[in-house]
């Protein structure tokens, strides 16, 4: 049995969508296929012809659709031909009647981080970044980020930095790059300062960026969104980035990091990890350059306390943060437990706490193919093991 699961997203260099819902469900993607190499994917998304790219980049050609007519009539088709078994909605704000059309064509439906109505349709509402207090899966447990190489770990750090990463989405709205490169050229230094930036396509096209970015050390690159920003991210003394998915990633692995709003709902996130001491705060993107930015950004560039405590805040942030079943475990439903096998029997553990007919319908189906004797229902209340309490049903 190959688990099917249709991606249905938004995102790209529009003003109103972000890289991060077509990187979340990328990555998703790449690390259930690494846990089971049997699932299959598709996408569907908006047209954009740079968050179109980010998905052929990976060998995937995602349904593109241009209306919320055409968005419904290949959607069905899809459903029709393809068969997905789970259906998981990436979007800021999932309309009602849509979320209630997809209902009837009684697939598992999953909602990542939608701030409007999904949850009263979905089987699971996932909100790891927009509160949502009709969500049963809420907060930083359940978010969806590259697995981390090795151990964050906070080196000798340099009197001042010597290589910085600046990421703020695919969309450069209203030239923010050339803004943020501006004011970090007024530091004291900062010709010495390697810069790396991460753009999409318009601003990479633009000359007057190439411009600005010449005022830094020569070896400064500007890049594509592409394999190697967590590596250069990895190898950063500092980030500067938007308070999306990039800021969890960057904090998470200990890089000193300071953080610009470029959407309203971001300020919740940014100011949990600000007052846990783990970014710098530099004000929304229509503030840049501004003073608040330009003292925080010559506070990352030029003071190693001010670095070190930074990194010291994210890593204690992170240290807090609670280990449950991850969204990659409730995306895929149902998993072989493969601490619980032996001769006489196949076990395996079923993840959501809500167990509507969709859910059930696929676990059964599961276990049947994979000739699975008993299905587990995950433990919630201990966050740590499934429960001895066994589904009773066995598959035939």
């Amino acid at each position: 049995m190959m688990p099917r699961i249709l991606f249905i997203t938004a995102g790209g260099r529009h003003p109103e969508y972000s890289s991060g819902h077509i990187s979340r469900c990328l990555v998703s993607a790449r690390r259930i296929l690494k846990a089971s190499s049997e699932a299959r994917f598709a996408f569907m998304m908006p047209e954009d012809e740079y968050g179109e790219s980010l998905f052929v980049k990976e060998g995937y050609r995602p349904v593109i659709y241009r209306s919320l007519q055409e968005e419904k009539r290949l959607l069905a088709r899809l459903i029709r031909d393809w068969d997905p078994h789970v259906l998981v909605l990436d979007r800021l704000d999932v309309d009602p009647e849509f979320a209630r059309w997809i209902k009837q064509f009684e697939r598992i439906m999953v909602s990542l981080d939608d701030g409007g109505s999904a949850v009263n349709f979905c089987d699971l509402a996932m909100n790891p970044l927009i509160p949502n207090p009709r969500s049963e899966y809420p907060g930083y447990p359940y978010l969806t980020l590259e697995e981390l190489k090795r151990a964050p770990a906070i080196e000798k750090l340099k009197a001042g930095a010597a290589q910085c990463l600046i990421s703020v989405g695919g969309y450069d709205a209203d030239g923010l790059l050339g803004r943020l490169l501006r004011a970090l050229r007024g530091i004291p230094g900062a010709d010495a300062l390697k810069v790396h930036v991460f753009a999409g396509v318009e601003a990479r096209q633009n000359g007057a960026l190439r411009s600005e970015l010449a005022g830094f050390d020569k070896a400064s690159e500007l890049h594509g969104y592409s394999g190697r920003f967590l590596e250069v991210l990895q190898s950063s003394d500092a980030a500067i980035v938007a308070g999306g998915l990039s800021m969890f990633e960057s904090t998470r692995r200990g890089i000193p990091t300071l953080v610009i709003s470029n959407k309203d709902h971001q300020k919740f996130n940014i100011r949990n990890l600000e007052r846990a001491g783990a970014v710098l705060y530099g004000g929304h993107t229509d503030e840049i350059p501004g003073a608040r930015f330009s003292a925080a950004a010559e506070k990352l560039i030029l003071e190693s306390a001010a670095r070190r405590n930074l990194a010291e805040g994210a890593l204690e942030f992170w240290a807090g943060i609670p280990r449950v079943p991850s969204a990659l475990d409730l995306i895929q439903i149902v998993t072989v437990d493969a601490r619980r096998q032996s001769a006489k029997r196949r076990s395996a553990v079923l993840w959501p706490k809500r167990l509507t007919q969709p859910i059930l319908t696929y676990a059964a189906m599961f276990a049947k193919h994979h000739k699975i004797d008993h299905v587990i229902p995950y433990a919630w209340q201990e966050h740590s093991k499934p429960s001895s309490k066994e589904l009773l049903y066995a598959p035939s």
